[in-house]
């Protein structure tokens, strides 16, 4: 009987494998056009969707992507799993929406989260480099949890626009 109970396992599994690159092929449509897919779609799907948008180049300014994070985020329970989800991902963009995430939540280990990508040369929809925008995001991440900016990280601020401050909560500082 056990046997039995193997065979059909495996064989699930087999399907489940054939099947899941069917499914992509079928949703890609649906995928690269960015409808707005439930929040019981796995993580995964969504960040295949947001993959799609990328590579389509499809994004523009209004934050198609940065959008379904932030829907996403709120659907989730467990926002340092789903921020640590996109912090792991290929793509540089993803992974800056994951540093956003981190900023807005300001995590309590949100500085190990972002000192990761500090080489991290990859280009991302911010108009940066992943390792000059981790490097922002961690003063901001200090200015969200309170803490005292030195003089160096005070200038990390200069030359970013009030809108990567307001999209983490933070108002711009006085020049």
């Amino acid at each position: 009987m056990k046997r039995a109970w193997v065979s059909i396992i495996g064989a699930l599994v087999i399907a489940a494998a054939a099947f899941f690159p069917a499914m992509l092929v079928l949703l890609a449509p649906v995928l690269a056009r960015g409808i707005v897919l439930p929040c019981i779609v796995p993580v995964s799907i969504h960040i295949a969707q947001m993959h799609w948008v990328e590579a389509r180049g499809e994004m523009g300014w209004s934050g198609d992507i940065g959008e379904s994070v932030a829907r996403l985020a709120q659907c989730r329970s467990d926002r340092a799993s789903f921020a640590r989800q996109l912090l792991a991902d290929s793509s540089g963009t993803v992974v800056s929406l994951g540093m956003d995430l981190v900023v807005q939540e300001a995590f309590e280990d949100g500085d190990v989260l972002l000192a990761r990508f500090k080489d991290d040369r990859r280009w991302n929809h911010n108009l940066a480099l992943n390792d000059e925008y981790a490097a922002f995001m961690t003063v901001l991440w200090k200015m969200k949890r309170g803490m005292p900016l030195t003089s160096a990280e005070q200038e990390t601020t200069e030359g970013w626009s009030a809108g990567y401050f307001e999209k983490v909560g933070l108002a711009p500082p006085a020049k």
